[in-house]
C-alpha cells in the first residue's frame, strides 16, 4: 500500500529519463540492473517513497510509447525530443535487449517444463517458472513481470518469423529461438500454430468457412462492402489476445485524440500482419465488447474468463501487473 503514495511529476519524469540515458552503459553491462540504477536515483535526490517497481514500470511503459511515437512519426508526444536526442540516430533498442538468447532459451525451456506438468493455475505456473530460472542464477532484480513481458515479446516475434518462413522459405528463418518455439507450440499449443498458419494465407480458409453463414444473412453476396468485413474475418483466441495486447500497449494514443482506431489499425496491419480488410470501426466494436466482458469478469471475480489474466497483466493491481499507474497515484 505504501507504493501508492508516490506520484510521478513532470520534473521527476524528465530527470528519470535523463539519468537513464546517462547511465545507459549500466544496462548494457549488466542484466536488469534496476537496483543499482535505483540507488543512483536516490543519490540524485529522488524521494525514498519511490520504489524499484515504480522506476521499472515507468521506464518500460514510456519507452514503449516512444517506440510507437517514432514509428508513427508522432513528434507531438511530450517526451519525443528528449528520447529522440538519445535514440534518434541509432536503431531503437529492443526493450529486452539485456536478455541474451541464452536466457531467452532458458525461459522457453522452463515454461515448457511447467506446461509438461500441467499447472493449470496461472499464478502457480509463473511461480514455478520463476523458481526454475532462479535455480539457474537469474539476477534477483529480474521479476515475474519481466519474464511475462519477455514471453509475450518472444511469442509475438515467433508469429512474425513463422509467417516469414511460410512466405519465403525455411532458409530465410535465421532467428535462433525459432526451433525451440516451434517445438513448444507443437507440443503444448498446437491449435495456436494451426490457426496462425491458416490465417497467414490471407484468411482464405476463414472466408470459405464463413461463406455459407454469410449467404444466409446477406442477400447481396457478390459485393464486399464495409458491412461484410466482420463476417469475413474470424477473431480466433490468439488473434484476440494479440489485439488486446496491442490496444493496451498503445493506450496513450487514445488519450491524445478521441478517435485513434485508424492509427491502431495501421499498427496492427503493419506490425502484426492483420488483414487489410479489417476496418477501424470493427476493431472499435471488438474492443468495446471485449472490455465490457472484462469489466463483468472483474466485477464478479470470474478469473476463469478466457482473457482475464491478459487484462490483469496490464490493468490489474497484482504482482504480475505491468500497469504503470499501479502504485503511482
Amino acid at each position: 500500500m505504501e507504493e501508492k503514495t508516490f506520484v510521478w511529476t513532470s520534473d521527476l519524469n524528465k530527470r528519470l529519463f535523463q539519468l537513464r540515458f546517462d547511465n545507459d552503459w549500466l544496462f548494457k553491462k549488466k542484466k536488469q540492473p534496476w537496483r543499482e540504477f535505483y540507488k543512483i536515483l536516490l543519490d540524485n535526490g529522488f524521494p525514498e517513497e519511490m520504489t524499484i517497481n515504480h522506476v521499472r514500470k515507468k521506464w518500460s511503459y514510456t519507452y514503449d510509447m516512444y517506440k510507437l511515437a517514432k514509428k508513427t512519426k508522432n513528434k507531438s508526444w511530450p517526451y519525443y525530443k528528449i528520447f529522440d536526442k538519445h535514440f534518434g540516430k541509432s536503431k531503437i533498442l529492443d526493450k529486452y535487449e539485456s536478455w541474451s538468447d541464452e536466457w531467452r532459451l532458458k525461459l522457453i525451456l522452463c515454461i515448457s517444463e511447467a506446461k509438461e506438468v500441467k499447472l493449470e493455475d496461472f499464478q502457480t505456473m509463473w511461480r514455478t517458472v520463476e523458481r526454475a530460472m532462479r535455480s539457474q542464477d537469474l539476477p534477483n532484480d529480474c521479476c515475474i513481470q519481466d519474464m511475462k513481458g519477455l514471453w509475450q515479446h518472444i511469442r509475438t516475434t515467433f508469429n512474425r518469423k513463422h509467417r516469414l518462413k511460410m512466405k519465403k522459405g525455411a532458409e530465410l528463418t535465421e532467428w535462433p529461438l525459432y526451433d525451440a518455439m516451434i517445438k513448444y507450440f507443437q507440443l503444448y499449443e498446437p491449435d495456436y500454430l494451426i490457426n496462425l498458419e491458416k490465417e497467414t494465407a490471407g484468411n482464405f480458409m476463414v472466408r470459405q468457412r464463413n461463406t455459407s453463414k454469410y449467404c444466409k444473412k446477406k442477400k447481396d453476396t457478390d459485393k464486399n462492402g464495409e458491412d461484410d468485413e466482420g463476417d469475413e474475418f474470424q477473431w480466433s483466441k490468439h488473434i484476440t489476445e494479440t489485439f488486446i495486447q496491442t490496444r493496451l500497449q498503445n493506450d496513450w494514443i487514445f488519450k491524445q485524440r478521441k478517435w485513434a482506431w485508424n492509427d491502431l489499425l495501421a499498427i496492427m496491419i503493419e506490425e502484426y500482419g492483420f488483414p487489410e480488410t479489417l476496418t477501424s470501426r470493427e476493431i472499435s466494436r471488438k474492443w468495446a465488447s471485449t472490455f465490457a466482458e472484462y469489466q463483468k469478469a472483474k466485477a464478479t471475480n470470474n478469473k476463469s474468463w478466457v482473457y482475464y489474466n491478459l487484462f490483469e497483466l496490464y490493468l490489474g493491481e497484482g504482482t504480475l501487473s505491468l500497469n504503470p499507474l499501479i502504485g503511482c497515484k
